[in-house]
């Protein structure tokens, strides 16, 4: 999709913090400067964190640094 938008094909809607090089080079112009889309949130499930699989592990750790990168609080505390 950036690459669509970077070369003139139409609006798209990307992460900031994907698409920021482009936005400082003039490739892509933030055009509703004042919207933001609404919320989204993102759950996990899983049965334990005891004997976690290592690919959930690398996701998990993934996540809480988007989060981080991304300004906002991530709530990491396991749900019973």
């Amino acid at each position: 999709m950036r690459a669509f938008a970077c070369r003139g094909h139409g609006i798209s809607l990307l992460p900031s913090n994907y698409c920021e090089d482009q936005i400082a080079s003039g490739d892509l112009v933030r055009v509703l400067p004042e919207w933001s889309p609404p919320t989204v949130f993102v759950h996990l499930v899983y049965p334990t964190r005891r004997f976690l699989p290592s690919k959930l592990q690398v996701c998990l750790e993934e996540l809480k640094r988007w989060k981080s990168r991304a300004g906002r609080r991530f709530d990491d505390r396991a749900r019973d």
